[in-house]
């Protein structure tokens, strides 16, 4: 999940984002937190957030240039 607009920028093509009304069941907000792995564990990210999110969307552009490629055929 992009944390936020600026995080976009790691996309290959532009993006345009918008704001829609809330729907019943959205997510708020979340609780997620790594401090506590970090303070019981030493636990550390091995990737930074920016290297992340750009890796997991080359991830998905890749399959998703190989599943346009084989539909096509």
């Amino acid at each position: 999940m992009l944390k936020t607009k600026a995080d976009l920028r790691v996309l290959v093509r532009p993006v345009v984002t918008f704001a829609v009304p809330k729907r019943d069941g959205d997510i708020r907000g979340t609780p997620a937190d790594i401090s506590r792995a970090k303070t019981l564990m030493g636990w550390e990210p091995a990737v930074d957030w920016e290297a992340a999110v750009s890796r997991t969307v080359s991830w998905f552009s890749e399959r998703l240039a190989v599943d346009s490629i084989v539909a096509a055929s």
